[in-house]
């Protein structure tokens, strides 16, 4: 155990062979001992496992067939996205620190994530979804027309590349 820290299993309530209550105690957010980047996201997520947890327990303290099914944190890899001003830095798995107008919009859209965790938090209208749903549908086409132009544009270049060897080719053997 760290000073100021207990030490939770991956289900995230204390296992204590002395104490039988002790496995009602759970941790989320900041206090759990999960070694990852302490951040909004790990805090939902280790909020939403306890909740799960505690509910799966009063279950079985209902039910005595039933045993408690206790869900376990995963390992989180570091990782962690900062706004400044217009633009923002992340670090992450699979790439190294990044900043920019691009990462911005990556990370956080154009309201700061307001609409992400909204969503995550289950805060949202059924025409908010909706409208998420279409909005990301839109982009989704977006990105195939750009990636279809950018590959008709190589393709083009190539053709070119293809009809100048054969014109040089013709030039030096009409010489």
């Amino acid at each position: 155990m760290r000073k100021g820290k207990l030490t939770f299993p991956l289900r995230l309530n204390i296992v204590s062979p002395s104490t039988a209550k002790a496995s009602r105690v759970f941790a989320i957010g900041d206090i759990a001992d999960n070694q990852s980047v302490k951040r909004a996201g790990s805090a939902f997520a280790t909020g939403k496992i306890s909740a799960v947890n505690i509910y799966s327990q009063l279950l079985a303290v209902e039910d005595e067939k039933r045993t408690a099914e206790l869900a376990e944190f995963p390992a989180v890899p570091p990782m962690m996205a900062l706004a400044v001003g217009r633009e923002a830095v992340a670090f992450g798995p699979g790439f190294d620190t990044k900043s920019g107008v691009d990462m911005m919009e990556w990370m956080f859209q154009d309201d700061l994530g307001w609409k992400s965790t909204l969503k995550h938090l289950g805060l949202t209208s059924e025409e908010e979804k909706e409208e998420e749903d279409e909005e990301a549908k839109k982009k989704e086409e977006e990105s195939a027309k750009a990636a279809k132009a950018e590959e008709a544009k190589k393709d083009e270049i190539a053709d070119l590349k293809v009809q100048e060897l054969s014109v040089s080719s013709e030039t030096t053997v009409a010489a």
